[in-house]
Formats: C-alpha cells, sequence, structure tokens
C-alpha cells in the first residue's frame, strides 16, 4: 500500500511539473523577430545569458507536444481497457 501510495505522489508532482514546463515554454516569442527583450524569449543570434537558445527551445516546444500526445494516448488506451474489463465482468 505504501509503494502505491509513493508511485501516486510522484505521478502528480510529474503531472504538475510538465504542465508548469508547457506553460512556460508555450508562452516564450522569438526575440529577434518581436524585439523583446525579456527573459520568456528564445534568440538564434544572441548568446547571452538571459536568452534560451532557439535549438533548445525547439527541442523542448517538440518533446512536450510529443508527450501530450503520449498522454493522451494512455489515458484514451486507459479507457477502454477498463470498459472491456467491466464489460467481461458482466
Amino acid at each position: 500500500m505504501r509503494n502505491g501510495c509513493a508511485l501516486g505522489i510522484l505521478g502528480t508532482f510529474f503531472l504538475a511539473w510538465h504542465i508548469f514546463g508547457t506553460v512556460i515554454v508555450f508562452q516564450m516569442k522569438d526575440c529577434d523577430t518581436t524585439g523583446n527583450v525579456s527573459r520568456h524569449c528564445f534568440s538564434t543570434t544572441s548568446i547571452l545569458l538571459p536568452y534560451c537558445n532557439a535549438q533548445l527551445y525547439w527541442y523542448t516546444y517538440g518533446d512536450i507536444i510529443a508527450k501530450w500526445i503520449i498522454i493522451g494516448l494512455a489515458a484514451i488506451g486507459g479507457v477502454i481497457y477498463l470498459i472491456t474489463v467491466k464489460l467481461l465482468r458482466d
């Protein structure tokens, strides 16, 4: 029972962390085209520390989208599994 509780807490933390990362990454803009000089932008020309590297940004952007697709497919698979188990029991 303790192991299941710890895994539930850990899973909740990772989901919250993923949602937080999604919010941060999706609100970023390109500093080079917008002229924005806030900390929430990425740059292909500047190597200054306050800006995120464009390659890292686009990798993270694609990774987050792929993870949301996997989470959605896992949720759909879980629902289908629960429905089939319930139908097979009855």
